[in-house]
């Protein structure tokens, strides 16, 4: 009788510790996904910081730094030029897509399974 009981009980702790390891592996997957989606603290395109953003607000921030006037000094004189008045026309685009194979060029089954190496203890 003895036998029986501790059977169910250790069924049942197995089952709950199973339920919770498949509960913190969702959770700790759609947090991955997530994070995934930004680039990383530490990127930079071009030489402007996009870490933490996304591809989007990456791309407004390119185009913020390289479509703003240039400051170039001639003599005592400081002369202010439009980018655009000199012909010069980012490619975002492929900044970005440069940048997207660098953040995504790892599988994410991979990338996900690093991911608990640098966060450990």
């Amino acid at each position: 009788m003895k036998n029986r009981n501790t059977n169910t009980i250790l069924r049942g702790v197995s089952i709950l510790f199973l339920t919770a390891a498949l509960v913190l592996s969702i959770v700790s997957l759609i947090g991955y996904s997530r994070q995934r989606n930004n680039y990383p603290a530490s990127m930079t395109i071009a030489g402007v910081p996009v870490g933490g953003l996304t591809p989007t607000e990456a791309s407004q921030r390119l185009l913020e730094v390289y479509t703003s006037p240039i400051e170039v000094q001639y003599n005592d004189a400081i002369i202010q030029i439009d980018p655009g008045v000199v012909g010069f026309q980012p490619d975002v685009e492929t900044m970005l897509a440069a940048a997207d194979l660098s953040r995504t060029g790892n599988l994410f089954g991979a990338d996900f399974g690093n991911s608990f190496e640098s966060h450990s203890c």
